[in-house]
């Protein structure tokens, strides 16, 4: 056993029991033996994370309610809808009440969420196909988005009656209260990129590495939303990797992978779907959207873009939507510089990114109208969190920035308003200006953009298809991507063959012979693309042999089709017989409404005169029954469409 002294022993009862050693014992003894070190206390975490305070859940309501009771009489009184947003809700619809039922009736050519998150809301018919749920879920977006933008400004020290000024002024920028009640996606992927904002201030104050997962499901929401927050995602990354400088390898590296695992995971499921579903796993990359506005004639997709035009017109949206922006990347790069602040310098370059989103749209499209008005506001969001920040790192400076967040805000006021009534890439953003100003019904109205305000065609077509056809199911074949409106607002898709029913199959083998397969065909006649009317473009004006247009609104054509094919000219002079029945159905021609009927009307309608074929009977079935116009007026009784007359 070898010998030790009595300070090595005191030395080992001071370590077992905690004790601190005897001031004369050196830690570096003469024969080298060296007292290991108590470790020191962890630092404690500063902050903590973010809650949903009763402050954060009374600005949401506020808000919510405000921009909810717009985005109502938006579409009650201004007839003021995105046809954006009828789609997706009309493919919400399906899912529920197709059928058969089917998650499959998501369009998967543009980002899934935006419909997905209707989903809730199509479960009650009436809400949906009264159209009420449009400006609903964008105004609870909204009203959570705002508590975020509070959430991020209480973060960084901003005085509450300071705060709440400058949540008003941004939640007043015309633009915003416009798309809080529109029913578009636009919204719910700034909800989301505010949650990731935030996670990240969050995280930098605090060192918690739960903001990251929570920044990095965010972000993943946001893909599925608008592929366009791809880009975010890298700024997001960059940022992380700028705070993560000064630190060890292994913790730069979990924090990118903790942050960058729900983006990537949903990136990889997303790309499986396309590949599986749509055999091709990338065209969802250069597909900017797939659904069809048909109130409006597309005119624009003509015009074509060069980089130059495409900055000058990045130029208009940021100075009219988020002008704040301007002077928040000056104030980025300044504290970034002058302060060596690293999540000054990540944002920044969240911000470029976030700006080459819409150009790169631009650009990979040649389409100018891709640099629509809506692109601004979600530079608006990270210009005032970026601001935000820059107020919270430099005490010194924060008078200054504040009166610039507060010119910033003001000034979105009235340059909002002007580009909504100007800028020429937009989506009925005049008409809620020149509804706002004179508050009446912008039904039929033109818009800038090309766009036909109002959706009294579609209403018109699904009271006609509701009262005056046989309700048998899948009788009615329809191209989805474009009769859509007729469709949610009939209430009744179990009518309509498409291609969610039976598959693309059984809808393209419908479409090339629907003679004896479907009694009627939808055909959209104000947009070009229609599939039924490329496979029989002479349809809608009776020039096809076994198809009779029977009723008529400017958008739609509903075409009778004989249940068995017409022998054709050829096969009828072979056999002497008479060619009558082969021939074109120029004449009986339907009624057009001279003007979109108004529902519940129960005076005459001044119609075009017509003779058409005899019509069916009104259904007497079970099928449940709801008014398909959010007009307050809508009659429950007889139908409003025109009465024909036969032969």
């Amino acid at each position: 056993m070898v010998d030790r002294t009595a300070a090595e022993l005191e030395l080992d009862e001071a370590i077992r029991t905690g004790r601190p050693a005897p001031d004369h014992l050196d830690r570096h003894e003469s024969n080298g033996i060296v007292v290991p070190p108590v470790p020191e206390e962890p630092t404690p975490i500063r902050g903590g994370a973010p809650r949903a305070s009763l402050e954060g859940w009374i600005v949401a309501i506020l808000f919510a309610v405000a921009y909810g009771v717009v985005g109502y009489f938006m579409l009650t009184d201004a007839r003021i809808i995105s046809f954006d947003a009828l789609h997706r809700i009309n493919d919400a619809y399906m899912v529920w009440w197709n059928s058969p039922p089917k998650l499959a009736a998501i369009n998967l050519d543009a980002a899934p969420l935006g419909a997905v998150a209707f989903l809730p809301f199509t479960l009650i018919k009436p809400f949906a196909t009264s159209l009420v749920a449009v400006p609903v879920l964008t105004a609870i977006g909204a009203g959570l988005m705002m508590a975020m933008i509070n959430s991020i400004m209480r973060r960084c020290e901003i005085p509450a009656a300071f705060r709440f000024i400058m949540l008003l002024l941004f939640g007043l920028n015309p633009m915003l209260v416009f798309y809080a009640g529109n029913g578009e996606p636009v919204v719910l992927g700034m909800v989301v990129a505010a949650i990731s904002l935030l996670s990240v201030i969050s995280w930098k104050q605090t060192g918690e590495t739960r903001h990251l997962v929570a920044g990095g499901l965010a972000m993943g929401i946001a893909v599925m939303v608008d592929y366009g927050y791809a880009l975010w995602a890298v700024g997001f990354a960059i940022t992380i990797l700028a705070i993560s400088g000064g630190s060890a390898q292994e913790r730069i590296r979990s924090s990118l992978i903790l942050f960058l695992t729900p983006v990537v995971y949903a990136l990889l499921v997303w790309i499986l779907l396309n590949s599986v579903i749509l055999k091709s796993p990338f065209g969802w990359i250069t597909a900017q959207t797939g659904f069809i506005q048909v109130n409006t004639t597309g005119i624009l997709q003509a015009v074509t873009s060069s980089p130059l035009d495409a900055l000058g017109d990045l130029f208009q949206v940021v100075l009219g939507v988020a002008p704040l922006g301007l002077a928040t990347v000056i104030l980025l790069l300044l504290v970034g510089i002058l302060k060596r602040d690293s999540l000054a310098f990540g944002l920044f370059a969240l911000a470029l990114l976030a700006i080459a989103v819409p150009l790169i749209r631009v650009l990979v499209t040649d389409e100018a109208q891709m640099m629509n008005l809506a692109v601004g506001l979600p530079l608006a969001l990270l210009a005032i969190a970026g601001a935000a920040w820059v107020y919270y790192t430099e005490e010194s400076w924060r008078i200054g920035v504040a009166v610039i967040m507060l010119i910033g805000l003001v000034a979105a006021l009235p340059l909002g308003w002007d580009a909504m009534k100007n800028y020429e890439y937009q989506d009925q953003a005049q008409a809620f200006t020149r509804w706002v100003e004179d508050r009446d019904s912008q039904e039929g109205t033109d818009s800038r953009g090309g766009y036909t305000v109002g959706i009294d065609p579609e209403v018109t077509m699904a009271r006609y298809i509701n009262e005056q056809l046989p309700q048998d199911k899948n009788s009615i074949l329809i191209d989805e991507n474009f009769s859509y409106g007729p469709m949610i607002l009939s209430g009744r898709p179990r009518l309509f063959l498409d291609r969610a029913d039976e598959g693309e199959g059984v809808w393209e083998d419908a479409k090339a012979d629907p003679f004896g397969k479907v009694d009627y065909m939808l055909i959209t006649v104000s947009r070009a693309g229609d599939q039924l009317r490329k496979e029989f473009p002479q349809a809608v004006s009776g020039g096809e042999p076994g198809m009779t247009p029977i009723f008529r609104t400017e958008r739609y054509v509903l075409v009778e089709v004989a249940p068995t094919k017409p022998p054709s000219a050829d096969q009828q002079q072979g056999e002497g017989g008479e060619s009558g029945g082969a021939q074109p159905q120029s004449t009986p021609r339907p009624v057009t409404p001279a003007r979109p009927l108004t529902p519940g009307s129960d005076g005459p309608t001044e119609s075009v005169p017509a003779t058409p074929s005899p019509q069916s009977e009104p259904s007497t079935g079970s099928g449940a029954a709801t008014s398909p116009s959010p007009s307050p007026g809508a009659g429950s009784g007889s139908s409003s469409a025109p009465q024909l007359e036969g032969e």
